[in-house]
């Protein structure tokens, strides 16, 4: 019985692989259908315009592109960024604190975040805790561009860096793209954002490092705790030294080999 017992063990943990890679494969699959839909509506939508104050933020090369069907800036790619402005007049003032912000974004590599929390949320579909900690990434990503975004200027640029935001959230249309950096969010995200520039504590660069080894360390204890649950629910067999083993049936009496200790 305990033999028994054993094999159906492991075929419950095949299947349950099978089941767990199909899921994270489909999700995967469907998240990367999406962003390549998106592209495919920013290239038939917009066109590429020449915006020649980008080279004063960033040495990296970034396309620029404007269409109607934006609302507020976006920013989306990361080996071949791409800069979408909406198609309104914007005041050189404003589009230099545009440009503060989504230059800020690139300079972080927040749009390569974005895709690890994406792919996390594939590969854990199952866990609610990763749903929960990839908004507050997303929530987080924004008031850390903002703060580091201002972190230089005066009151007064500080004020109209927040007036650009409002004017731009109020040309904001309602859909949100997935794996871009918007400019303009949700207006309970916005109110957040505000308050921590208002009330902002200076970090030192020390302590940002820290923070990330910290961050860090808790990524590893996680992924570490979770091979160790998946070890205790799902035994290796295969270290235990199975033998085969003969068991005769009680009631016909016909031989079945299993493989036993």
């Amino acid at each position: 019985r305990e033999i028994v017992m054993e094999i159906r063990v492991e075929n419950n943990k095949s299947k349950i692989v099978t089941l767990w890679l199909s899921v994270a494969s489909f999700l995967l699959l469907i998240r990367t259908g999406k962003y390549m839909v998106f592209l495919r509506m920013i290239r038939r939508t917009t066109k590429e315009i020449s915006c020649s104050y980008v080279s004063e933020y960033t040495h990296r090369k970034v396309s620029v592109r404007s269409g109607k069907g934006i609302g507020s800036p976006l920013l989306f790619g990361v080996f071949k960024p791409t800069l979408l402005l909406p198609d309104i007049e914007m005041s050189e003032e404003q589009l230099r604190n545009v440009l503060t912000h989504e230059m800020t974004h690139l300079k972080r590599n927040d749009m390569l975040y974005k895709w690890l929390v994406v792919l996390a949320k594939c590969v854990h579909w199952f866990n609610p805790a990763v749903y929960l900690i990839s908004a507050c990434v997303n929530q987080e990503c924004e008031i850390s561009c903002d703060i580091a975004a201002t972190e230089s200027m005066s009151n007064a640029q500080r004020k109209s860096y927040v007036d650009t935001i409002l004017a731009l959230f109020a040309n904001r249309k309602q859909t949100d793209y997935a794996l871009t950096m918007g400019m303009a969010g949700s207006k309970a995200l916005l109110k957040k954002r505000f308050m921590k520039m208002k009330n902002r504590i200076e970090v030192s660069h020390t302590a940002q490092s820290v923070s990330r080894v910290v961050a860090a360390v808790m990524l590893v204890c996680v992924m570490a705790f979770s091979g160790r649950l998946s070890d205790r629910a799902f035994p290796n067999l295969e270290c235990q030294n199975l033998m085969p083993a003969v068991s005769k049936c009680t009631h016909c009496g016909r031989e079945a080999l299993f493989e036993g200790r």
